[in-house]
């Protein structure tokens, strides 16, 4: 009874707030990171057996990293999305607790920090379910369409329209946008 429900944004849309998403995610976690140990990787010079215990090592600067390189919204293999930043947060803490245990003080700072990350995680997975699981779908899409909802999606974004800033080679493409939306317009 009542109306029925909108059909879903396109996925080009709905992977341009996916990838916001992640990127506001990473950034309430990193905040969390007070003594900003997560924040880069480990130094070999610091800790030189890291490596040996370590086949995996993640952090902060190297999600960053992978969410910037994930630029292309439409190679399936390259987007970054919400999912795979979970999983990277996950493999950081794991990486953590094996290295230095969890009942030591890095252990203990470590588990509030995850505590923080799962619940802004399944936040927002229940205030934006239809931005989680995109993968599969970005795998069958119609390259041309989605990008045009991609870039239609953001032409809507009130964070982006009318400012327009100078950009830096490590910037993700949304922070780019902007100086995008006005060279296109001249």
């Amino acid at each position: 009874c009542g109306p029925p429900a909108p059909p879903p944004p396109p996925l080009g849309a709905r992977l341009y707030w996916a990838r916001r998403l992640a990127r506001c995610i990473l950034r309430k976690v990193a905040n969390l990171d007070t003594s900003l140990l997560f924040w880069q990787p480990v130094s070999a010079e610091a800790v030189p057996t890291y490596r040996e215990w370590v086949a995996q090592p993640i952090d902060f600067q190297t999600i960053r990293k992978r969410l910037v390189d994930g630029a292309s919204p439409f190679e399936a293999g390259d987007a970054y999305l919400p999912e795979d930043l979970a999983l990277d947060l996950d493999l950081m803490f794991r990486n953590c607790f094996h290295f230095n245990g969890e009942q030591g003080f890095i252990g203990t700072y470590a588990k509030k920090i995850k505590r923080g990350a799962d619940a802004a995680i399944e936040r927002s997975k229940r205030t934006h379910p239809h931005l989680w699981g995109l993968r599969e779908l970005l795998a069958a899409a119609d390259r041309d369409d989605e990008n045009a909802a991609f870039h239609a999606a953001a032409e809507t974004d009130p964070c982006v329209m009318g400012y327009v800033h100078w950009t830096f080679p490590d910037q993700t493409v949304e922070d780019q946008y902007p100086s995008y939306l006005m060279a296109r317009g001249l």
